[in-house]
């Protein structure tokens, strides 16, 4: 925006001062100018005015519901999230907990619970935005609670998800979930199995990748349906005992390999 903002106001042959922006400092130098004409950007810039005066009308809009619901985080809202939103505890809150509010508004409330469903469902983006500064915590808090209002306004107007779109969508995912299962190389009748036996079917998935008995990557198909909606907790004490698992696995791999001839 510095430099847009002045270089069109330059006219050719003119050399600028030191202008900062976020990339740095810059001398700019105009040696042409080219104007189009008018009729042939007259209807890109007809639609552009027009998404303008749409995203200003959808501002205001959202703003008049948020003025008049009256919301407030509520006191102590900004300690208590930015201590939860790094802890376990996020995944373990009490009924009592879930139901305490961290922000009011006319007609209802923003609950931890809420919060926390919210929290989980986009970590580690949550951890950015609820476990820094306290403003800017107070500033997502009240997003939030906007976004949530804006979806209150569409229900009582009538506009909601039909149940046909619902099950769609809902198939959609079960689709998905279940080609990341086969890529994966994981059966289905050791997954109802038990805890314990998915997770030694998922170390032998592990175990084979790292020996290079299996491609890796059929498992990048399981990305994005993590990222989508699977949650998913980073445990930095547990990096230790990975990578010496990891070792322990070439180890193997490498003992079990035959010894190579002489010469070879």
């Amino acid at each position: 925006p510095e430099l847009d903002s002045l270089v069109f106001y330059m006219e050719p042959g003119t050399i600028s001062e030191a202008v900062r922006s976020p990339f740095g400092y810059h001398i700019v130098r105009v040696t042409d100018r080219e104007e189009p004409d008018l009729e042939e950007v007259r209807e890109e810039y007809r639609l552009g005015l027009m998404e303008g005066r749409v995203e200003d009308s959808e501002r205001a809009y959202i703003d008049s519901l948020f003025d008049a619901a009256r919301a407030r985080p509520v006191d102590g809202a900004v300690d208590v999230v930015k201590a939860i939103v790094n802890s376990p505890r996020l995944r373990r809150l009490s009924p009592a907990e879930q139901s305490a509010a961290l922000a009011r508004y006319r007609g209802g409330s923003l609950t931890l619970g809420e919060w926390a469903h919210w929290a989980i469902r986009h970590f580690p983006e949550s951890q950015r935005l609820f476990g820094g500064d306290s403003t800017a915590v107070v500033t997502n808090l009240i997003e939030l609670v906007r976004n949530e209002l804006l979806v209150r306004a569409a229900r009582e107007m009538g506009y909601s998800v039909s149940e046909e779109a619902f099950d769609t969508l809902q198939a959609r995912g079960y689709r998905e979930l279940t080609s990341v299962v086969t890529v994966s190389g994981l059966r289905r009748d050791k997954l109802v199995s038990g805890e314990q036996t998915i997770q030694e079917a998922v170390d032998q998935v592990l175990t084979e990748v790292l020996t290079q008995e299996r491609s890796p990557a059929p498992l990048a198909r399981a990305a994005p349906a993590l990222k989508l909606g699977h949650t998913y907790q980073v445990y930095p004490d547990r990096y230790s005992e990975v990578v010496e698992r990891m070792i322990a696995i070439r180890l193997e791999s490498l003992s079990a390999s035959p010894p190579l001839e002489p010469g070879s």
